[in-house]
């Protein structure tokens, strides 16, 4: 359902009407069953969803993200425990976009399900590629939304990568983006101890 309001957002019948079905639109983009109220940057974001859609397709096809590891250091012992695993998008020629720029759009278009896979990939290549005594002392962590959890899909494919790679599954932390409202919150908690 898509709401504007008169007199506040316009006047004229037309202007309502197409504020609405602006609103209307964005309701759909986002799932359907629920009511959205026209905004005036509804325009704006529908604009940049339409514009980063085929571009983040086409990064996640010709590998432009780039991984990386924060250490997480222990100053009492003074050494490094662990990383979490970052990841940014660098479009050839262009400078590296912030992932406040992009991940909503892979995540209202499901594609962050995709970029999820990558980072499990990516995590479990860097922990191989350590020398045995520094693999077994560090646990890297990445973030997943909780969309990415929902199904089995994501799960799925986590564990088979886990397998691929000889990684024992305590060697990864799986943290939950907390920018994002869990729903479902059982299921998810049942696709997470499928990982332990």
């Amino acid at each position: 359902v898509g709401i504007t309001f008169f007199p506040e957002d316009g006047e004229q019948p037309s202007v309502l009407l197409k504020q609405a079905e602006t609103a209307l639109k964005e309701a759909k983009r986002l799932g359907g069953n629920r009511i959205i109220v026209f905004q005036k940057d509804l325009h704006k974001k529908a604009r940049e969803y339409l514009l980063l859609l085929p571009r983040l397709k086409k990064a996640l096809q010709n590998d432009e993200f780039i991984f990386y590891c924060q250490p997480r250091i222990d100053v009492k012992q003074k050494k490094v425990c662990g990383g979490e695993i970052l990841v940014r998008w660098k479009p050839p020629g262009e400078d590296i976009v912030s992932p406040r720029k992009f991940i909503w759009v892979l995540e209202e278009s499901g594609l962050i399900i995709d970029l999820g896979i990558w980072i499990a990939e990516q995590t479990c290549k860097a922990l191989m590629s350590l020398p045995e005594d520094i693999y077994m002392a560090l646990n890297l962590s990445f973030n997943v939304s909780p969309q990415q959890l929902w199904g089995s899909y994501f799960i799925d494919n986590l564990l088979k990568i886990f397998k691929k790679y000889k990684i024992c599954p305590k060697r990864v932390k799986v943290e939950i983006t907390e920018n994002v409202f869990i729903e479902r919150t059982e299921e998810i908690i049942q696709q997470l101890k499928t990982l332990a």
